[in-house]
């Protein structure tokens, strides 16, 4: 079964428009819980900052939790407030000490380091 990808945003979204206008299939919703609730196990779920740089995205650890028991890939953007990741008994933590691989051509490609301190991440 493939799943699905679901946007928390606001219809004029940048991202919503360019999924939508290349024929992507995307389920958009207004409300972080109705987006959750739409989805199924595994499926992805993108919560939006229409309000950023002024306003975080307001969430309540509610939606946390029915992602985790959903196994959803979640992701926020720019949270009023995260859950403790203790609490969802998946957390890792780490430093990554390798970037992308940049280039042009088929042949073409060189690793540039890149070291990213700290990187919580809740899978």
């Amino acid at each position: 079964m493939k799943s699905k990808l679901i946007l928390c945003c606001n219809q004029n979204n940048d991202l919503f428009r360019v999924l939508s206008e290349n024929k992507i299939e995307v389920e958009r919703f207004s409300r972080s819980k109705e987006a959750v609730d739409a989805a199924g196990t595994g499926d992805g779920v993108m919560i939006l900052a229409d309000g950023y740089p002024e306003t975080t995205t307001p969430l309540d650890a509610a939606i946390f939790e029915m992602a985790a028991q959903k196994k959803l890939r979640l992701y926020v953007e720019y949270p009023s407030s995260l859950p403790d990741p203790n609490d969802l008994r998946v957390p890792s933590a780490s430093c990554r000490p390798r970037g992308p691989r940049l280039g042009h051509g088929r042949r073409a490609g060189r690793l540039v380091d890149l070291t990213v301190h700290e990187l919580n991440s809740i899978w």
